[in-house]
């Protein structure tokens, strides 16, 4: 019996992998992986989902985040005439 590994990923680690696969897979079908450049393109293809991973937290507040933020806004009193 071979030894076996447990992986446990993050939900965020989760996203990542998807779209590194995605990328990779792309790079599959238009048949650029060889043998000679499966790690190269397997390395950028996470490389590139990394990316947009960091990308989509830059630009996307999540409902979680507007909500801790809502919290931390003082109210402040209009000025009356």
């Amino acid at each position: 019996m071979t030894e076996q590994s447990k992986l446990t990923l993050q939900s965020s680690e989760k996203a990542v992998l998807q779209a590194s696969a995605h990328i990779f897979g792309s790079y599959i079908i238009a048949n650029k992986v060889t043998e000679a450049n499966e790690e190269e393109l397997l390395n950028k293809s996470v490389e590139l989902g990394i990316k947009m991973a960091l990308k989509t937290d830059q630009l996307i507040s999540s409902d979680d985040e507007i909500s801790s933020k809502l919290g931390q806004i003082k109210t402040v009193k209009p000025p009356s005439f």
